[in-house]
């Protein structure tokens, strides 16, 4: 991943963030989401329900941008933006 930007958005006991995600168009967008949706859900900090939201964003010039919706009962900080993560996936024989 590219690119991942944050914010956060209180919802009275529950705090929803709003995350993008960039990634490259050569990139397989499944897997993608599939490696967002295991990062998620191996965070005890993220409720199942409501279930995050994942899904494409934009077509930018460059990157094809995620939003990444998750909801927390717990205020997390320190995720506001990470200049560049790559994430390589191979396959394994």
């Amino acid at each position: 991943m590219e690119n991942v930007i944050a914010r956060l958005q209180e919802f009275g006991t529950t705090y929803g963030l709003k995350i993008v995600a960039s990634v490259g168009y050569c990139d397989d967008l499944d897997k993608v989401r599939i490696v967002l949706e295991d990062i998620l859900s191996g965070d005890d900090r993220i409720l199942k329900d409501p279930a995050p939201t994942i899904g494409v964003l934009e077509l930018a010039d460059s990157s094809v941008n995620f939003a990444v919706r998750p909801v927390s009962k717990l205020r997390i900080t320190g995720m506001y933006s990470s200049p560049q993560q790559d994430v390589h996936l191979y396959k394994s024989e």
